[in-house]
């Protein structure tokens, strides 16, 4: 307790003694700091949206002649469920370009493990209530239907067909999403499919795929899966390199500036060593020094980040982060004052109180 008192002492001398060394400090700590936070929410959208992109290298969109026969569009689905020697379709969708008359909601029949909802309440179907075909139904936060007050349990008709409201998707889009086994059973119009295999299709694969499906349908589209999505990964990689970028500055200008102080310091602390301190102990109170100042940055950067998220949604470029990953970039930028002040710390505790050329 004792110590943590001389360091607040120090850091409270530093500020009435040093103001403009001490505000520059600061500031640079706050920028690093909030910098850090921006730049590592926007590392994390642009990871999960590569981990999400990362399934388009096993995706065939399937696309439909509005001319052909609402039977041969499901035959055609069904094929595909069935084919052997394919990898696992891990995921489903099926579209309807126009939207139903009413309400002008566009229905979406989905697979259990649909990757593009994100709920506010209530479940995503199941394995169970595909093979069932179950008339149930996931409605967007915005849907704007006066068949249903959009309550988890309650009733929504659709076509004369009565489903049961089991989720609220976060989706602005006025959408609702159904089995794809009742949207095939309900003979819902189909004009594309998105399939995701578990695996990339090899080159003999992929012909199956296209040869049987033009035997049902010959005007029927197969759009092939691009080959990479390296443009992803090098944006990933400049962000990251930004962030570290950032970092190594944030410990030149650290080290620099507690240089200096403790330079305009060190008869302090060797006070401090005369009336009985030790090595370790002027070491801590110097590292504690930078910790507390980091600290303080750091909360000072958090205040600023959430009240710039307005201006920052406003021009669409906030992106959301998590209390872990706060964690993380504190422990992470703590680490990184550490690792700048440490030769400087060593060396100022071993300096001997007696040495005359010290004292001058």
């Amino acid at each position: 307790m004792r110590m943590f008192f001389l360091t607040t002492k120090n850091i409270m001398s530093f500020l009435m003694n040093q103001r403009r060394i001490f505000l520059i400090l600061i500031i640079s700590l706050v920028a690093a700091s909030y910098s850090s936070l921006y730049l590592f929410s926007l590392y994390t959208y642009i990871h999960n949206n590569t981990l999400n992109q990362s399934n388009s290298t096993k995706t065939y969109i399937v696309e439909f002649n509005e001319n052909e026969e609402l039977y041969k569009r499901q035959q055609i689905i069904n094929y595909i469920l069935s084919m052997d020697n394919m990898p696992k379709i891990i995921e489903i969708s099926l579209h309807n370009q126009k939207q139903s008359e009413q309400d002008n909601m566009l229905i979406v029949g989905i697979s259990a493990d649909y990757l593009y909802l994100n709920l506010l309440e209530g479940t995503k179907f199941s394995d169970e209530d595909i093979k069932e075909d179950k008339n149930l139904v996931i409605v967007s936060a915005n849907i704007n239907s006066s068949t249903s007050n959009k309550n988890i349990g309650s009733t929504l008709t659709i076509a004369d067909e009565k489903y049961e409201i089991i989720g609220i998707n976060s989706s602005y889009a006025n959408e609702i999403y159904i089995p794809y086994s009742v949207y095939i059973k309900n003979n819902c119009n189909i004009a594309t499919a998105r399939i995701v295999f578990e695996k990339a299709l090899n080159n003999q694969q992929s012909e199956l795929l296209k040869l049987g499906t033009k035997s049902i349908m010959t005007s029927i589209n197969i759009i092939d899966p691009p080959n990479q999505i390296s443009e992803q990964y090098i944006y990933l990689l400049f962000v990251l390199s930004l962030i570290c970028l950032l970092l190594f500055f944030c410990m030149i200008n650290v080290a620099s500036l507690f240089k200096f102080w403790i330079e305009e310091n060190k008869y302090r602390l060797m006070i401090y060593k005369i009336c009985g301190g030790n090595n370790k102990q002027i070491y801590f109170i110097v590292m504690m020094e930078a910790l507390l100042l980091g600290l303080l940055s750091f909360a000072i950067s958090i205040i600023l980040f959430s009240l710039t998220i307005p201006y920052l949604k406003h021009f669409k470029v906030w992106h959301k982060i998590g209390f872990i990953q706060i964690v993380f970039i504190l422990m992470m930028y703590l680490f990184s004052i550490y690792i700048s002040i440490i030769k400087t710390g060593k060396k100022v505790a071993k300096i001997n109180p007696v040495d005359k050329s010290l004292w001058g």
